[in-house]
């Protein structure tokens, strides 16, 4: 069965509508797909403007519910949404996601001190971080706060644990700390 469980749409920071990607999954070959648009809310309550917000949550929901009704008997369509882990932002997370019934919520770390790691227009905040203390301690803050994400227990997949590395940068370990995690993440269920 071929799925995929990670589309962003022009909900988030994807470039199509959730109709266009149904259609390119059905013509993929695509059996079950899951929209997981971006929803980044800082402790402030505000939100990023890459990321649904408490306004746009709403619109998302009742359009992938009602293009999941057109779909049904062709593509198997879930409801989900990738939550960005930011300490502070707890409360405010929880009551967003305790509103809606999605069948899957990714938990993702993107920010470390205010800096989206994985941003090309952050990317030079990125490698200043890491001339300043060096990566090691860029990639130990990040593996915190993904176990930290876990331990809320709002999350049912943690997404791309590796992309504290996109910029090419590896620890002088090795993945022992990030196996550590992985290992925690299965603990936790």
């Amino acid at each position: 069965m071929r799925i995929n469980y990670h589309i962003h749409t022009v909900f988030s920071d994807g470039s199509s509508s959730i109709r266009d990607y149904c259609e390119i999954a059905i013509q993929k070959g695509f059996e079950e797909i899951a929209f997981t648009d971006h929803l980044t809310v800082f402790p402030d309550g505000s939100a990023d403007p890459h990321s649904l917000n408490t306004i746009s949550i709403e619109d998302y929901v009742k359009e992938i519910k009602s293009i999941s009704l057109e779909y049904e008997g062709r593509l198997i369509i879930r409801l989900g949404v990738e939550v960005d882990y930011i300490p502070g932002s707890e409360n405010i997370i929880e009551k967003i996601l305790e509103g809606y019934d999605f069948d899957l919520v990714i938990g993702s770390v993107h920010f470390i001190d205010n800096v989206c790691i994985d941003s090309l227009k952050h990317r030079n905040l990125v490698e200043n971080m890491i001339r300043e203390n060096g990566f090691d301690s860029l990639y130990s803050k990040y593996l915190k706060l993904v176990s930290k994400a876990v331990e809320t227990g709002f999350f049912n997949i943690i997404g791309h644990i590796d992309i504290v590395r996109i910029w090419g940068f590896n620890p002088a370990d090795g993945l022992k700390d990030e196996q550590k995690v992985l290992e925690f993440i299965k603990e936790k269920g």
